[in-house]
């Protein structure tokens, strides 16, 4: 394996500038060449249930109306692509393209992460959506689709939902098809993963498609969730230190780690150290290992440590 040295590092990062500025100058052809990919993608079943994984965690995390998924795909490539260049230059073969896979994993892995706090936040909507959308669905004359739309207006204290919501209303003005109306709907059930959110999902479903009185169903609903509010504050406190920690920790420790070098080695200065960490093989490895480490607490107790009101 050969040193790791100015040029190599300067050719990566000429490789990654140059690799954004022809995204951004043929964006337009760049993201109609994926859009055509994707739909042969699509032909497969296998692909298929992966696209639409892609663009279902795409749409549960976005605020956009109908996002698409070729950012996220243009987004891993150019993280792999370089990373993978850079590390196979230096002789890491297939570990090297295994570390740059691991990196480029990451921005799907945000989107989980993100999901996931959000499906939190949510779940302690619960009591206020049910119980606005009982209320405007009276109001309306047992009109589901216009009981959601007004529900978007009243519903400034569940954000979360209130957006879930404008989209269905949105969606929901364009199509009659049973098929597609229940699709809509379950949209509202993946965003928020709880058992009141399924349930409410059910009967907005039937009372849509099958025209079904759900008043005592929504009124149900709403019990199940009054039983469990002291959860609330209890789910509200959850401790934020474990994140915290990961965020400041690493590189507060690197520094104090790097200050007593500098201190007790004769002849180690700041510029020996980056040296070694951004110009030498095994400094990039370790340093690439560091974040992927990093990332993965961050995500464990993002995913591990949250609390969810539900039943």
């Amino acid at each position: 394996m050969g040193d790791l040295n100015v040029n190599d590092l300067f050719f990566t990062v000429v490789a990654v500038i140059l690799s954004i500025s022809i995204f951004l100058i043929f964006r337009k052809y760049i993201m109609a060449l994926v859009k055509r990919i994707s739909r042969r993608f699509n032909q497969n079943q296998t692909s298929s249930k992966v696209a639409e994984h892609l663009q279902r965690l795409v749409n549960a995390t976005s605020s956009k109306d109908n996002p698409q998924i070729d950012t996220l795909i243009v987004t891993t490539l150019v993280l792999f692509v370089p990373i993978a260049i850079l590390l196979t230059r230096q002789g890491y073969g297939l570990m090297g393209i295994v570390m740059a896979a691991l990196i480029a994993f990451m921005p799907y892995c945000n989107l989980w992460i993100r999901l996931s706090r959000r499906r939190t936040k949510a779940s302690f909507e619960g009591e206020k959506v049910i119980a606005e959308l009982l209320n405007q669905y009276k109001m309306n004359y047992f009109n589901m689709p216009q009981a959601i739309e007004v529900c978007v207006v009243h519903l400034v204290d569940a954000p979360i939902c209130r957006q879930i919501f404008f989209k269905m209303s949105l969606r929901l003005k364009k199509t009659k098809n049973d098929d597609e109306i229940r699709k809509i709907i379950d949209e509202l059930a993946y965003g928020v993963n709880t058992q009141w959110a399924k349930m409410l999902a059910n009967n907005m479903v039937l009372a849509i498609s099958d025209s079904v009185e759900v008043t005592e169903g929504l009124e149900d609903i709403l019990a199940d969730c009054k039983e469990i509010a002291e959860l609330i504050e209890t789910g509200k406190r959850k401790n934020s230190e474990p994140t915290i920690m990961i965020f400041f920790l690493p590189p507060i420790l690197y520094i104090g780690l790097a200050y007593m070098s500098m201190k007790s080695m004769d002849g180690m200065t700041l510029k020996t150290i980056i040296g070694y960490q951004l110009f030498t093989p095994n400094g990039v490895i370790m340093f690439m290992l560091a974040i992927i480490t990093s990332f993965i607490n961050y995500a464990l107790i993002s995913l591990i440590g949250q609390r969810k009101y539900d039943f």
